[in-house]
């Protein structure tokens, strides 16, 4: 589902994916599936409304789900903000690990008010459970404020893809957790606490380096943007053998007449930066 935001006299029309992996053309189809069905994801779930499956989720106790709030909400009520947070039934969600289904308690949003903020970096909630999630290892939460230049892997639910040399999908499945690496490439957005709270990184391509936007031209193996489905799903690295999650997507964004050229490639996506949010995150879940 895309937002599209047009600028009038302007040749460009920017776009951002809310509700947006997709894989280099060279990729290997069985290797980026034995990474995303890897045990140490069994934290990534579906999220659902009333059964229909809405975008990611990560588990990050037995009892609670850190997510995007925009994955509460369709895009008209997002841009239209006709719905408001204190409207919905909680109810109403739920998260499918491994094929068991949780409801959804209780809806703790970062700004704690009943409207919706579109701002990227307040994209963020938290979604208790109506009962402990057993038997699935959970992420460390990430405090270090030294994510820049590290290798990351993405997870979540949705569309998933491998282009081809122009960067158009010539492999595609929906409904399916994928995962694909990349590096965080750009600190951005607006300071929370005095932090930049959002962490960028961008869809290179092995054959165009003129395509990239930040950080290095030069791809790494199984790199990827996010796709359709993905928005809250988790974002993580490797710390003292084991993962810890350090970003929840919110969105990828591009521009139409670059996707014309150079399809994905070129891509950018935008992570909440939990190491921001994680003194949010521990004093909502203590009460």
């Amino acid at each position: 589902m895309r937002a599209i935001k047009i600028f009038p006299f302007f040749p460009v029309v920017s776009f951002c994916l809310f509700f947006c992996g997709i894989s280099r053309h060279d990729a290997n189809p069985e290797a980026l599936s034995k990474l995303a069905s890897s045990k140490q994801f069994d934290c990534v779930g579906k999220a659902l409304e009333n059964g229909k499956f809405i975008g990611s989720g990560v588990l990050i106790t037995p009892r609670f789900v850190l997510s995007a709030t925009h994955v509460l909400m369709t895009a008209n009520q997002m841009f239209t903000k006709r719905r408001k947070l204190n409207d919905l039934e909680p109810g109403d969600f739920s998260l499918d690990f491994n094929g068991n289904i949780f409801k959804v308690k209780r809806i703790i949003t970062y700004t704690g008010r009943g409207d919706y903020s579109t701002e990227t970096e307040t994209d963020l909630v938290l979604l208790e459970l109506d009962r402990d999630v057993n038997n699935i290892a959970l992420p460390g939460l990430n405090t270090k404020l030294n994510e820049l230049g590290t290798q990351v892997t993405g997870v979540g639910y949705g569309i998933y893809g491998i282009v081809n040399e122009k960067g158009r999908l010539k492999i595609q499945n929906s409904g399916v957790k994928s995962a694909g690496k990349n590096i965080i490439d750009k600190l951005a957005g607006k300071e929370v606490n005095g932090k930049p709270a959002m962490l960028q990184f961008d869809f290179d391509s092995p054959l165009n380096p003129a395509v990239s936007k930040m950080g290095s031209d030069h791809p790494i193996e199984m790199e990827y943007t996010p796709s359709g489905g993905d928005s809250g799903g988790g974002l993580f690295r490797e710390a003292g053998g084991k993962m810890e999650l350090i970003g929840i997507l919110h969105s990828t964004q591009g521009d139409i007449e670059n996707f014309r050229i150079n399809g994905y490639y070129g891509e950018v996506s935008n992570w909440t930066r939990v190491s921001v949010f994680t003194d949010w995150i521990k004093s909502s879940i203590i009460k």
